[in-house]
């Protein structure tokens, strides 16, 4: 079953790795030695921090720290500095240790920083303002803070979402929000207004012209638009990196069941076989009481591969 189970965090697009409860490193998928440029022959079983000792006192060092102490999980974003990338990390911790996948981020923090820089550059100049926003490869639109109209869109928006650009400055945000949605939109505005640049609130549904519902990361800053108070917004659809957190999720709990299965139920069977062994060799040359026996070895050895079977089903289903 290792080696089932190694098949799966092999075959998962994320980086892996665990650590036991004194940090020793565990295990160290292929993912983690591209990732992190360290390969699993150096660093396996080795202290985590001994390895990574420019980390100690980082984000990553207290949210693992955390996480074993409470026994929650814990999902956050830091930057590695001695390799200037930045990480989506998801920690979780068990009896034995850490469990910690990660994947880097780094060209979506530029993307936010780039946008916070031509909230800025809007702000000191207007002249530039058309290549900035509309040669962007993600979608953005400016909106009133008011009345929540689009007062502008790019090129990028309208091909993602499917709207036209008149269609789009007809329209305010919640025109693309599912109902379920409006009371989240309503506030992640009152907490903005609050905000002079950089504001992230959150994850949020979105709806296509089509009907396809999407996850969106918003990230917006505070601008002025026309002489309107506006905040220009990037929106980064999330909807596959959402769905691939799912599937680990999924994946693990596969995980956790196998590891139970054979920590449980095999051993009952495997201790009976074992013991009617014992019994076997201690017993006198009486035919009918190893006939016995016999049926008993033979009831316990079919039950185990009832179980063994049930096991490698799982396996096979956590792979799909």
């Amino acid at each position: 079953m290792l080696s089932e189970r190694n098949s799966i965090l092999e075959s998962i697009g994320d980086a892996f790795f665990s650590v036991d409860r004194e940090w020793i490193i565990q295990y160290w998928n292929h993912e983690a030695e591209q990732v992190l440029q360290k390969s699993k022959n150096e660093i396996i079983g080795k202290n985590l921090w001994e390895v990574f000792e420019t980390a100690v006192g980082s984000i990553s060092y207290h949210q693992y720290n955390e996480a074993l102490l409470t026994g929650e999980s814990r999902h956050f974003e830091d930057r590695y500095a001695a390799l200037n990338k930045w990480y989506d990390v998801s920690a979780y911790p068990s009896e034995r240790g850490l469990s910690v996948f990660f994947k880097d981020i780094t060209e979506r923090k530029l993307a936010e920083r780039e946008l916070q820089k031509q909230a800025e550059a809007l702000e000191i100049s207007r002249r530039h303002y058309s290549d900035l926003f509309q040669l962007s490869p993600l979608p953005k639109f400016v909106f009133d803070t008011k009345t929540l109209a689009y007062l502008d869109v790019n090129r990028a928006a309208v091909n993602h979402y499917g709207y036209s650009r008149e269609e789009f400055l007809s329209m305010t945000l919640r025109d693309i929000r599912p109902e379920t949605e409006l009371h989240l939109l309503e506030e992640a505005i009152q907490e903005a207004n609050h905000k002079t640049y950089f504001y992230q609130p959150g994850t949020f549904i979105h709806r296509k012209k089509n009907g396809e519902l999407i996850n969106v990361e918003i990230t917006s800053s505070a601008i002025e638009f026309d002489g309107k108070k506006a905040r220009i917004a990037l929106a980064v659809d999330v909807t596959k990196q959402i769905r691939h957190l799912e599937s680990i999720q999924i994946q693990n709990q596969q995980l956790r069941d196998i590891a139970w299965m054979q920590s449980h139920t095999i051993r009952a069977p495997l201790s009976r076989i074992m013991g009617l062994i014992e019994l076997l060799k201690n017993t006198t040359s009486d035919p009918e009481e190893i006939t016995e026996i016999l049926a008993y070895i033979q009831s316990s050895a079919i039950e185990l591969d009832t179980v063994i079977h049930s096991i490698s089903v799982n396996a096979k289903e956590s792979e799909s």
